[in-house]
């Protein structure tokens, strides 16, 4: 939220005048919120209704001329957001910003707003105002690039858990190949075995029975032999 045309109080004005001509800044140290819509006044000394107010929690110089706060409206408060003020250590308003029938933002029960202020101080007197950060610092100046950064990383880690996944599914791809070729090759010699087997079994088989075959001839030439020698002796006598 940039206040850009902020209403600067003349109760404000006066003391950071009188804190220059004592040799000092004087400090912003909270922030308020309201609920009332409207053209602020230079001689507001308060917000016409306001429902919250917060120590700065972070705070940063962007030039001479402009000042970038931060701060946590937490709690169980409920309210519409209508009026900014800016609230000096001492107590005293320094800035309002509202704009009428206007609603800046909303602060929903039981919830932290977070919110980041932009303060053009180009119509006070010169190195007149610092500000300064309550105990709660929690870094709100790093909160939009920590967005930025998380972001990114998060990004980065769903592509690379999409190209982990891809890898993964090839290399399963690949493992179940190779748990089929091996079970083809075991298939292969399997059968390569069982083949061996019954070649040699068939070669025993077929020697079997040549040793048959040979006993029945040999078997077959002795009784011829003895026919034929039975004869020869009848003949001669």
């Amino acid at each position: 939220m940039s206040e850009s045309s902020v209403q600067f109080t003349n109760a404000g004005l006066a003391e950071l005048i009188s804190a220059k001509n004592k040799g000092f800044k004087a400090a912003i140290t909270e922030i308020g919120a309201g609920d009332k819509s409207y053209k602020p006044s230079a001689s507001q000394t308060a917000l016409v209704n306001e429902k919250q107010r917060e120590p700065i929690a972070e705070y940063e110089e962007l030039s001479s001329t402009s000042l970038r706060m931060g701060t946590i409206f937490n709690g169980e408060d409920e309210y519409e957001v209508r009026e900014i003020g800016f609230y000096l250590d001492s107590g005293t308003l320094l800035a309002v910003y509202s704009v009428p029938n206007t609603l800046l933002t909303y602060k929903s029960a039981r919830s932290s707003w977070i919110q980041k202020f932009t303060l053009d101080i180009s119509l006070l007197p010169t190195d007149s105002v610092t500000v300064v950060i309550g105990t709660e610092n929690i870094n709100l100046m790093m909160t939009e690039e920590l967005a930025i950064m998380a972001t990114t990383q998060i990004d980065n880690m769903t592509r690379h858990l999409g190209l982990k996944d891809v890898v993964t599914s090839l290399q399963n791809t690949i493992e179940l190949q190779q748990v089929h070729i091996g079970t083809l090759e075991q298939a292969g010699q399997t059968l390569q075995r069982t083949q061996s087997a019954m070649i040699r079994q068939r070669q025993e088989q077929d020697g079997e029975i040549q040793t048959s075959l040979a006993k029945m001839a040999t078997a077959q030439v002795s009784t011829m032999y003895r026919q034929v020698k039975h004869i020869t002796s009848a003949n001669n006598k």
